[in-house]
């Protein structure tokens, strides 16, 4: 098993997300780590089914097509310094994974009992028993999260689509066999692992580096009696106004979709490159201005769209904000030149594609590994800021 293959394997659930390639998923990790499955039968690993401790979480919990039981199940096999369970929540909520992690494992987990007997005694004690992980995901089974604790303390980390380049370069790289290792290294490493700095910084070089070109690749006809430095500022407000936009609807869609995705991603992009149209002008001027900016009784041009153009466009709100305004001058310069920036913008989605976005803020107790809101302010600062 090689971090491609798990790669491989986690692209094959984005084309057929179903429960059997998630576990098939699951089961990838567990061989990467060196954790032992469940014994196999019929040649497929197969996942013990658990009674929840509670009922909140029996009723946080799917329940399996056939069986109606609660899908809570445990997927390592004995005896191991590891103990994985696999679940699916009906939602991805705050609550339910509190309910998961906090409750249903309770004192029987090693986070929970080493935390709480250092509290008391301050000494060091390794505990019988075995370090937990859960694996969840929902009925939609489009997606693994991973979620980590120490005590109260959860990090979080979900795999979709393909590997970021944080997940296969550094997080996969650091699991390799960690199952043969003591719990309190185990406990250690993982933690570390997900480190969110980590997957920000990351994120920001990437943003920076097609901020970069998108400035290089704009056209000028218009600049004529400006000097150098009037063009290259007008580039960096459009530049920065632009990406800020983007990346603010692409959280919109992580609220309830509220944006769907089939309007802003990588795939729609390509369809207005293969008919020779400008995504920028012909479907991005009419989200930010004559939607996102628009009430929704003045959105007179949505009359003359197809009708999959205006079942994806109607449920869209009007933002009384300031940065669909489209009143300052690098907006009136560019929105009038015909530039197309098709292949820049595919590039750019295909790396928000890539990472994983959270509407909720980090706090020290509860952190996705996954770039949330606060993101798009330090992108803001940090674009804007003059270079020293």
């Amino acid at each position: 098993m090689t971090i491609t293959d798990i790669n491989k394997i986690l692209s094959q659930l984005a084309e057929n997300p179903t429960r059997e390639n998630i576990l098939d998923f699951s089961f990838a990790l567990l061989q990467w780590m060196n954790i032992e499955p469940n014994p196999a039968e019929g040649g497929r690993n197969k996942p013990q089914l658990l009674s929840p401790q509670t009922q909140k979480l029996k009723d946080f919990l799917a329940t399996a097509p056939q069986t109606v039981q609660p899908q809570l199940y445990r997927i390592s096999a004995d005896n191991q310094n590891i103990r994985v369970r696999f679940s699916v929540l009906k939602k991805l909520k705050k609550e339910y994974i509190s309910q998961l992690v906090d409750n249903d494992p309770g004192l029987g987990s090693y986070q929970s009992f080493v935390k709480g007997l250092t509290q008391v005694t301050g000494t060091t004690f390794i505990p019988t028993q075995p370090y937990f992980i859960h694996f969840v995901t929902t009925p939609d089974y489009d997606k693994l999260v991973l979620i980590f604790n120490q005590g109260e303390q959860k990090r979080i980390v979900s795999f979709r689509n393909r590997l970021t380049n944080t997940q296969y370069n550094k997080i996969i790289q650091l699991w390799q066999g960690i199952g043969t290792k003591s719990k309190p290294e185990i406990a250690d490493l993982l933690w570390k692992s997900l480190d969110i700095k980590e997957v920000n910084k990351e994120f920001y070089k990437q943003i920076k580096e097609r901020f970069d070109a998108l400035i290089n690749i704009l056209s000028e006809p218009e600049f004529s009696g400006l000097n150098d430095n009037n063009i290259q500022n007008i580039k960096k407000q459009f530049a920065v106004r632009f990406l800020g936009r983007y990346i603010f609807c692409w959280f919109l869609k992580e609220k309830d979709e509220i944006i769907p995705h089939s309007l802003i991603g990588s795939h729609e992009i390509k369809k207005f490159k293969e008919a020779g149209k400008s995504f920028y002008h012909e479907r991005l001027l009419k989200l930010f201005f004559g939607t996102l900016n628009t009430l929704v009784s003045n959105r007179n041009w949505l009359k003359a769209e197809p009708a999959d153009t205006k079942s994806r466009f109607e449920k869209i709100p009007y933002l009384n904000g300031g940065l669909f305004d489209n009143n300052n001058p690098e907006d009136q310069l560019f929105n009038s030149l015909q530039f197309n920036i098709n292949d820049w913008l595919i590039n750019f989605v295909e790396i928000l594609e890539s990472y994983d976005f959270t509407i909720d803020e980090s706090s020290s107790q509860y952190q996705q590994v996954a770039v949330d809101p606060e993101m798009l302010g330090r992108i803001f600062e940090n674009l804007q800021a003059k270079p020293k």
